[in-house]
């Protein structure tokens, strides 16, 4: 995971997270996060080309964030990864459809870990499978505490893509 992370689409940060489990793929009341690089971050950018989410006046406005020391963040680089994290932390729904189930992101948040940094390469190999991750669009944070310092806000114009 890179070092600096940006956070868009909030007008102020909040004070705690209330990390609840859903029927779906994303956890509620979770923060997430894209690595900054060069001016932007993967969400900014698959914002933009799928047209979601883009400001109307024409700037992002957002945060960099850095995530401390001792947070603990678990990473899902291979669908192997994202099979070790369902061996321990997983919510079955369903055995009828195609999706199965989720991840278990209270019990996640109540052991310690602090954020699930999804790479490109996690994305891709997890997409479309059964304990998938859909929806988790690209390189991401999905943040289930506030273990990261503010570093800056920042403001800059979408870019014509």
């Amino acid at each position: 995971m890179y070092n600096q992370q940006l956070i868009v689409g909030l007008a102020e940060l909040p004070d705690s997270l209330d990390i609840r489990n859903t029927y779906r793929y994303k956890p509620k009341n979770a923060l997430w996060s894209s690595s900054w690089i060069d001016g932007s971050s993967a969400w900014v950018e698959w914002c933009q080309l799928e047209d979601f989410g883009i400001p109307e006046d024409g700037v992002w406005s957002g945060y960099i964030i850095q995530a401390r020391p001792n947070a603990n963040i678990i990473q899902i680089d291979s669908f192997k990864d994202l099979e070790k994290l369902h061996s321990k932390y997983s919510i079955i729904y369903s055995a009828d459809s195609f999706f199965l189930g989720t991840l278990d992101f209270e019990s996640m948040r109540k052991n310690g870990i602090d954020g699930i940094h999804l790479t490109a390469n996690g994305e891709y190999a997890t997409r479309y499978t059964k304990t998938g991750l859909y929806g988790w669009d690209c390189e991401s944070t999905c943040w289930l505490s506030l273990a990261f310092d503010v570093v800056e806000s920042v403001q800059f114009p979408v870019r014509n893509i």
